[in-house]
């Protein structure tokens, strides 16, 4: 019996979500550091910035931090206290309301 790879058991996900930020959106109580990271955040903030004239990677230039490191902590891929102080500074700056995320 052969053991499943990461990506077969995940599929192209980049990173599962933690038990509480799964049972934050499950409760509809995503809070200011609590948003839960993931594809569809990323791709939410992405699209807030294309609709104002702007690239993702000027959006981040505009607030001084490296694209990278943005993706990483708006899917999921960074999950520290930065990351989670970055995530909420990226979703304020590209105008969403955390009540609607997650």
């Amino acid at each position: 019996m052969q053991r499943a790879n990461r990506k077969q058991v995940l599929g192209n996900s980049p990173r599962p979500t933690t038990r509480r930020a799964r049972q934050l959106a499950a409760d509809g109580v995503v809070g200011r550091t609590d948003i839960a990271p993931g594809l569809e955040l990323y791709r939410a903030v992405r699209a807030s910035v294309v609709m104002r004239g702007q690239s993702f990677v000027q959006f981040c230039a505009e607030q001084s931090v490296d694209r990278s490191w943005a993706q990483q902590a708006l899917t999921g891929g960074r999950d520290g206290k930065k990351a989670k102080a970055l995530r909420e500074q990226l979703v304020q700056a590209a105008g969403l309301h955390t009540d609607s995320i997650g």
